[in-house]
């Protein structure tokens, strides 16, 4: 059965052991609010990886990211989006509804293409505590 793990493959499905949900972008209002598509979030597989990396940030600066999200495909997702992180990303990790800790905001993207096209993306982060690695 084909999971949609796009030019990777499917044979590579335990590479990606992850949940990362992801609420696009839809506009910041008047009042500086950012809003998202709270209504369709998207839950794609991932492989999220606690190592440092330098990342070229959209400011157009070099920022240390402590966290990195693949996606075995290429899916659109921007700096813009809202990503909900697995579990272990939680400051507290006995409160499941402690969400904001598990949405930090996303440093930069890199795409990843071969001679076929988009190939797989990686989203950088810069998280505050990193549990389980």
């Amino acid at each position: 059965m084909s999971h949609g793990y796009g030019p990777i493959g499917d044979d590579l499905e335990d590479m990606f052991p992850d949940d990362v949900t992801v609420e696009r972008f839809l506009e910041d209002d008047n009042e500086g609010n950012t809003q998202y598509d709270e209504a369709n979030p998207v839950t794609v597989k991932a492989r999220v990886i606690g190592r440092m990396r330098s990342a070229p940030g959209t400011d157009g600066q070099e920022h240390i990211s402590n966290v990195q999200a693949m996606f075995p495909r290429e899916y659109g997702f921007t700096v813009r989006d809202r990503y909900t992180l697995p579990m272990r990303f939680s400051l507290n990790p006995a409160d499941a509804n402690d969400v904001a800790a598990r949405q930090p905001k996303p440093l930069a993207i890199d795409r990843s293409t071969d001679e076929d096209g988009a190939h797989h993306q990686v989203v950088y982060f810069a998280v505050l505590r990193v549990r389980g690695f």
